[in-house]
């Protein structure tokens, strides 16, 4: 609040668990920030507008990761596959970023592309494609991320760019296999 405030992020996590709860934990969830938004000494609201309202900003030294596995980043990055994903994210990101720059670009297909590209890093993808961790829907998983990015360029009137390492990204799946 700009006079000795403090910012607190309550992020949830446990996608693993909101299945067990009604309606995929909706009702808990709207509870839950119901009672934190009437509470008289909190003020609810997102990062990105707190972070807005932030004129200091600090240097970390170090950042510890934050992943409840393992405590590294072993689940999401470093196996060859999951680096032919992020690659594809990259390409992608990439020609969202050139597509933006653009003044022809429609401002409704920018953010329809990034939605799709925000959909496609933050899903479960990672977590199940490596045979670390085993699923039925193994290619439901694929299915989906490659859909997202696919949602992403074709937002732009673009295909699929080639990642680094993965020739034929566009019409091969990322995974091998299983």
């Amino acid at each position: 609040d700009g006079a000795g405030g403090r910012l607190l992020l309550v992020a949830l996590d446990g996608e693993n668990r909101w299945e067990h709860y009604p309606q995929a934990g909706g009702p808990f969830l709207r509870a839950l920030y119901g009672r934190l938004s009437r509470h008289p000494e909190i003020d609810c609201e997102t990062v990105s507008g707190a972070i807005a309202r932030c004129p200091e900003r600090g240097t970390l030294d170090r950042l510890r990761a934050g992943s409840w596995i393992h405590a590294d980043f072993g689940t999401w990055i470093g196996g060859p596959e999951k680096n032919r994903a992020w690659g594809l994210i990259g390409a992608v990101r990439s020609l969202i970023q050139e597509a933006s720059r653009d003044a022809g670009t429609a401002e409704e297909a920018q953010g329809a592309a990034w939605a799709s590209l925000r959909a496609a890093e933050g899903g479960d993808w990672f977590w199940w494609m490596d045979g670390r961790f085993t699923t039925e829907y193994r290619a439901v998983f694929d299915e989906t991320f490659r859909g997202h990015l696919r949602q992403a360029c074709e937002a732009l009137g673009r295909g699929v760019p080639e990642s680094p390492g993965c020739p034929g990204s566009e019409a091969s799946p990322v995974v091998n296999s299983a």
